[in-house]
């Protein structure tokens, strides 16, 4: 997921489209029943995505994933109100109806815990180990308990703000004797905690794009603690997520590490 700022707020962008086109009325209905905060985007925060998209080149818009196709918004014309949609083909809103069918992508607002000052260390270790767990069996969870609390040491986010804490799962599997740090992030697209976390690691930007090197073909382990979910991403966008809604793809070896 990605996170985009609007005047004085932020919000987050669902990974992909919801399956099929919905009227507003079917859309409002779905996110209901989702919950978790989802709604119908508004015009000017599509306007947003598709400008700053723009400035950052057609890479971006593949990894949102968003098609060249009209998209729904929860906004209405200011003169007749009539609903709007926005086609992403050309980055233009178009006057719609209410039996109008579009694609959907689901935003929320950026998500504040109301529970900040109760989260404490070890809650934290407990619910990142609970996620881990499902995608990785072998898991000894005493071992994890101490490589997460060392790695805790370095961090400066709040516990109830974390979102992904990422592994360099890869390398822990190569050379357990090695000791590798986790690194915890807020909402943010994935791609720049990929190369954030090598900058942390010593390579320069250079050295990241070197083909001898090959760092961008490397994949880093997200664990995403919102979504529950595990991911594996490399420096080109590419991913793969382990987990019981992907029972094809194993999950990370980790055997000697584990």
């Amino acid at each position: 997921m990605n996170k985009f700022s609007f005047l004085d707020y932020n919000f987050i962008v669902k990974d992909a489209d919801e399956s099929g086109n919905f009227t507003l009325l079917e859309a409002k209905d779905l996110c209901s029943r989702i919950g978790g905060g989802w709604r119908v985007p508004t015009l000017p925060e599509l306007e947003l995505i598709y400008n700053e998209s723009l400035i950052k080149g057609i890479s971006t818009f593949t990894q949102l994933k968003f098609h060249p196709t009209n998209y729904l918004t929860d906004s209405v014309d200011d003169f007749d109100g009539w609903p709007l949609s926005f086609d992403f083909n050309d980055g233009v809103s178009y006057l719609s109806s209410e039996k109008s069918k579009h694609s959907l992508r689901l935003v929320r607002d950026e998500v504040v815990s109301a529970q900040a000052s109760s989260m404490t260390q070890a809650d934290f270790i407990q619910k990142a180990i609970s996620v881990l767990r499902a995608c990785v069996p072998t898991l000894d969870t005493k071992k994890m308990e101490g490589f997460l609390l060392e790695s805790l040491e370095f961090n400066a986010t709040s516990y109830d703000k974390i979102r992904y804490v990422t592994l360099e799962d890869e390398n822990m599997c190569m050379d357990p004797e090695e000791f590798y740090v986790a690194h915890f992030h807020e909402d943010n697209d994935l791609v720049s905690i990929w190369e954030d976390d090598y900058y942390a690691s010593g390579y320069n930007a250079d050295e990241l794009d070197d083909e001898e090197e090959g760092l961008r073909a490397g994949f880093i382990g997200f664990l995403d603690i919102f979504d529950q979910k595990y991911i594996r991403f490399n420096g080109y966008g590419d991913s793969v997520e382990f987990g019981s809604n992907n029972s094809t793809v194993d999950h990370p070896d980790w055997s000697s590490w584990c």
